[in-house]
């Protein structure tokens, strides 16, 4: 059975009529994201206890290998992981948002990561040091 938790609910479709066209629109309803996004969630940890921060960012990077795993496994790539893209339920639970459905081809996902890498390594702030470092881990296991 395939893992859908890394991803938000999809809840239906439907026409909307635009008031000032006067034609339909198709509308994706899907779950509301509320808890914040990657970049949120990096903020917070740069405070907190150095212990728990490093237990943190080895979940978080676990949790980003589990989602990509997930999607790649539908023959799927997200192509613009990004802090935006990864948000956070109140559960805690680790959603990819924002993917468009491509199917499946080298280094897409690759490229993504690389670039999320290249934007922490600018920040130049502890928390982001030891994020870049899990990312580049989570590099070697989606490759």
């Amino acid at each position: 059975m395939r893992n859908f938790k890394r991803f938000p609910s999809f809840y239906g479709c439907y026409k909307y009529l635009h008031p000032e066209f006067s034609v339909y629109v198709p509308v994706i309803v899907m779950e509301y994201i509320e808890n914040g996004t990657l970049r949120d969630r990096l903020e917070v940890l740069q405070f907190g206890n150095p212990t728990n921060t490093a237990k943190a960012l080895v979940q978080i990077g676990l949790d980003i290998v589990d989602a990509v795993q997930s999607l790649h496994g539908m023959t799927l790539v997200h192509n613009n992981l990004n802090f935006k893209n990864i948000m956070y339920r109140l559960d805690g639970t680790l959603v990819l948002v924002g993917f468009v459905g491509e199917t499946l081809s080298e280094n897409k996902d690759t490229e993504s990561v690389a670039r999320m890498i290249a934007k922490l390594s600018l920040l130049h702030t502890p928390i982001a040091d030891k994020f870049v470092d899990i990312c580049k881990r989570v590099l070697s296991c989606i490759l």
